[in-house]
């Protein structure tokens, strides 16, 4: 699925385009999980694209629940040589306490993240849990 998601005019610059991204699902066992594909542009206009791997659950009341996966458990099974990736740290982040800001990127097979996956706990795993998101019935329904 392909979504864009405009800016309000009042928040964006007049030449801002939307924000695009491509989304499929991934079942590992029970377990579903949310690829999302960042399409861009960086600061000098050239094409860019980021991934983003994503836990989710639909509960009963209808809504729909996302984690983002840690940076730093599959950083630390990176330095390990448990999985193939390149670990990049910058400046501390604002978290209390401060903590090294991190930029993982998984250079692994995808059996090989899978079973990484499999062998974790996914509560730690994928522990920044984002907003929900609920369904609304259209007008009118």
């Amino acid at each position: 699925m392909h979504v864009d998601f405009l800016h309000p005019k009042e928040k964006s610059a007049p030449n801002e385009g939307p924000d695009s991204y491509d989304f499929f699902p991934t079942v590992i066992g029970r377990e579903t999980f949310l690829n999302v594909v960042m399409i861009g542009k960086d600061d000098d206009g050239h094409p860019t694209k980021g991934y983003l791997f994503l836990r989710y659950k639909f509960s009963g009341n209808n809504v729909l629940t996302m984690w983002r996966m840690s940076q730093e458990m599959p950083a630390a099974a990176i330095r390990a040589g448990r999985l193939k990736g390149l670990v990049k740290q910058s400046s501390s982040t604002l978290a209390q306490p401060p903590r090294p800001d991190l930029d993982v990127t998984l250079l692994d097979s995808s059996a090989n993240i899978v079973r990484y996956i499999e062998n974790s706990n996914l509560d730690e795993l994928f522990s920044d849990k984002l907003k929900g998101f609920c369904r609304i019935k259209p007008q009118g329904k």
